[in-house]
């Protein structure tokens, strides 16, 4: 019978292997994000501009495209991206997500308030979307969709 032994390059090859599909895993699920909050972009922008285009303020228009862009995103987080999510309580986690999605409204709806005097009404509403966007990734992954 013989010995194997476990050479150093063996175990940086396992280390390398297992990160690398770790990796490629928080790719994919970034990925999976940015879909989710690709689709919310178009609900909100989608809204948005129908509010605007009938005589709403931006600011009120803003507002209701948040509102609907906020459910369509915790729909397709809750399915689509932290897919094991779906067993942690629905409340709790609905809760969670409109808590988030309401800090990081506040700073989309900032950046977007800020920037509305210096630019167009459209490119201030994507600034704020894309700034939110780090941040409601980070506690989404570690505080509303984390897995039971």
């Amino acid at each position: 019978m013989s010995k194997k032994c476990l050479h150093w390059d063996d175990f940086f090859l396992t280390c390398y292997l297992a990160s690398s599909v770790i990796l490629r895993w928080l790719v994919m699920q970034f990925f999976r994000f940015l879909c989710v909050g690709g689709a919310g972009f178009v609900v909100d922008w989608s809204v948005f501009s129908t509010l605007l285009a009938n005589s709403s303020t931006p600011f009120f228009a803003r507002l209701i495209a948040f509102w609907c862009a906020v459910m369509t995103t915790w729909l397709g987080n809750r399915f689509f991206t932290f897919t094991q999510a779906q067993r942690v309580r629905v409340i709790s986690q609905l809760s969670k997500h409109i808590l988030i999605s309401h800090l990081f409204g506040v700073v989309n709806l900032g950046v977007f308030w800020l920037f509305l005097p210096l630019t167009n009404v459209h490119v201030a509403f994507a600034l704020g979307i894309l700034l939110a966007t780090a941040g409601n990734f980070l506690l989404s992954k570690r505080w509303v969709y984390k897995p039971c």
